[in-house]
C-alpha cells in the first residue's frame, strides 16, 4: 500500500478518543500550542536527505 493511502486510511479509521485528541490538539486547547498531523514524507525529500548527510 502506498504511504499516502495508507495515511488517509489511518486517518478515516481513527477511534473515538483519537478524533476527540486531534480536535483538541488543532483547536490549541493543549497549552495555546498547534499541533498538525505529520505528512507521508516524499521520496525525492528522503533521497535528498541522505545525499546531503551520508553515513
Amino acid at each position: 500500500m502506498e504511504r499516502l493511502e495508507f495515511a488517509r486510511q489511518l486517518r478515516s479509521q481513527q477511534t473515538d478518543a483519537e478524533q476527540k485528541r486531534w480536535q483538541h490538539l488543532r483547536a490549541k486547547l493543549l497549552q495555546g500550542l498547534r499541533f498538525r498531523r505529520q505528512k507521508p514524507m516524499v521520496a525525492s525529500i528522503w533521497k535528498a536527505a541522505k545525499e546531503a548527510f551520508p553515513d
